[in-house]
C-alpha cells in the first residue's frame, strides 16, 4: 500500500456538530443520505443569513465542503470555527484540518492539529489514534530521508572512488598509447633514416662511377695525344733519314 493509499484508509469519517438548537435540521438529514452537496447548500445558505459569526454553521459548512473534496472552503470554514469557545467544536475542528493536512501530506502541520485536538479533548481516541499514526509516520519519513542521505553521500564517495579509478585506468590507457605511438614514430624515423642512408650511398656511387668515367675518359685523350705525338716524331726521323744526302729547304714548322 503506497503512501497515498495509506493516508486514506487512516483518515476517520468526520461527523457534522449537532446542538439542540438546530436538532435535525434539513442539512443533517441531507448529510446523513450523503447528499452533500445539499447539506453544503443549506449549510452556506444558513451561514449567509446570520448576521454574526456563528461557529456550528460554519464548522458543519466546512465539513460538508470537505465530504466534496473542496478542501480550500472547508478550511476557510473551520478557521472561523475556531472563535468558538465551545472545547468539543474545537477538538473536532482541529482534527479536521489535521484530516485536510494529512490529505496534502503536510505531516507536520497535521500531527500540530491533532496536538490541539487532544489538549481541548483528552477523552477523543480518534484523535490520540490520528496523532500517534502520524507521529510514527514522521518518524519513517525521517528515517527513509536519513537512509536515502547515507545512500546518496556513499553513492557520492563509490562515484567518486569509480571516477578516480577510471581516471587511473585512462591515464594508464594513454600512457601505454603515447608509448605505442612513440614507438612507432621511433620505428619510422629510423626507417626513414635507413633510406636516407642508402639514397645517399646510392647517389654516392653513382657520382663516383660518373666521376670515374669522366677520368677515364680524360685519360683515354691524353693517351690519344700522346700517341699521335710519338707517331709524327717517328714521321720526323724518317723523313730526316731519306732526305739526308739532299738538301731541302726546312719548313718552319720543323
Amino acid at each position: 500500500m503506497n503512501r497515498g493509499n495509506y493516508i486514506k484508509y487512516i483518515i476517520i469519517g468526520i461527523f457534522l456538530f449537532s446542538s439542540s438548537i438546530f436538532g435535525i435540521d434539513p442539512g443533517t438529514s441531507a448529510y446523513q443520505k450523503e447528499k452533500y452537496k445539499k447539506a453544503y447548500n443549506y449549510y452556506k445558505y444558513k451561514l449567509d443569513e446570520e448576521e454574526n459569526d456563528n461557529p456550528i454553521l460554519s464548522f458543519n459548512t466546512g465539513v460538508a465542503s470537505q465530504k466534496l473534496g473542496d478542501y480550500e472552503e472547508a478550511e476557510k470554514n473551520y478557521v472561523e470555527a475556531l472563535l468558538s469557545e465551545d472545547t468539543e467544536l474545537l477538538a473536532k475542528t482541529e482534527y479536521n484540518l489535521g484530516q485536510i493536512n494529512l490529505n496534502r501530506k503536510q505531516l507536520s502541520e497535521a500531527l500540530e492539529h491533532f496536538k490541539k485536538s487532544i489538549r481541548y479533548d483528552s477523552s477523543d481516541y480518534d484523535s490520540k489514534v490520528m496523532y500517534e499514526t502520524v507521529r510514527k509516520m514522521i518518524e519513517e519519513q525521517k528515517k527513509q530521508n536519513e537512509n536515502q542521505k547515507q545512500n546518496k553521500k556513499q553513492n557520492k564517495k563509490q562515484n567518486k572512488q569509480d571516477q578516480s579509478k577510471n581516471d587511473s585506468q585512462n591515464q594508464e590507457k594513454n600512457k601505454e598509447q603515447n608509448q605505442e605511438q612513440a614507438d612507432r614514430e621511433k620505428e619510422q624515423n629510423k626507417q626513414n633514416q635507413n633510406r636516407n642512408k642508402a639514397e645517399d650511398k646510392a647517389q654516392e656511387k653513382k657520382m663516383q662511377e660518373m666521376e670515374k668515367k669522366s677520368i677515364s675518359k680524360k685519360q683515354a685523350e691524353n693517351i690519344l695525344d700522346a700517341v699521335k705525338e710519338r707517331e709524327l716524331e717517328s714521321i720526323k726521323k724518317l723523313i730526316r733519314y731519306k732526305m739526308k744526302d739532299k738538301k731541302i729547304k726546312k719548313s718552319k714548322d720543323w
